[in-house]
């Protein structure tokens, strides 16, 4: 998606969202999303950008970049498989010349509660773990329960290694207890 500059990527998931809420009751939707992924999943049910939908009652984040300003780059030097240079070429074509830091572009910035419940994972190697930390403190702060589950090693998605590592095979069992 994020070769699909604002408002396209964002648009196209609205109307898939608005398709689904038609047809079923916000209460029996899960949404579940992975990095830049759960940046476009959050975007239905953002305040202020034109468009809302009953919320779903479960939302699970996959090591989350919510942030596209990216005033969080860390953890360059330890995470194999991202660095600031290609977050911020990929966020700078995604907005479209538009601001980072609103929430029509960046879930971090944006308002968001009334989930019956909201399941983030990440961990401390990936460089987008402080995303997940600020959006659930955010979210806490605003009288919301969150629950975070933050892992020691490990990359962005880790989940996907649950063959090679045991935080993978925790990871797994966490988010199938939490949906």
């Amino acid at each position: 998606a994020l070769e699909y500059p604002v408002p396209h990527a964002r648009n196209a998931i609205l109307d898939i969202t608005s398709e689904r809420c038609k047809l079923l009751d916000g209460r029996n939707i899960t949404v579940m999303a992975d990095g830049f992924g759960a940046n476009l999943a959050l975007a239905p049910f953002r305040p202020g950008i034109g468009f809302r939908v009953e919320r779903p009652a479960r939302v699970v984040l996959l090591c989350p970049w919510l942030d596209l300003s990216h005033s969080n780059c860390m953890n360059e030097a330890i995470d194999p498989f991202q660095d600031c240079a290609q977050l911020a070429a990929c966020a700078q074509r995604y907005s479209a010349g538009h601001p980072a830091s609103v929430p029509a572009i960046s879930a971090a910035f944006g308002q968001f509660g009334g989930w019956e419940s909201l399941y983030i994972q990440s961990t401390e190697n990936d460089m987008l773990s402080s995303d997940a930390l600020r959006f659930a403190r955010k979210v806490a702060d605003a009288g919301e329960q969150v629950n975070l589950d933050f892992f020691s090693g490990g990359f962005h998605l880790f989940q996907v290694s649950t063959y090679e590592s045991p935080e993978g095979q925790v990871a797994l069992q966490r988010l199938l207890a939490n949906i």
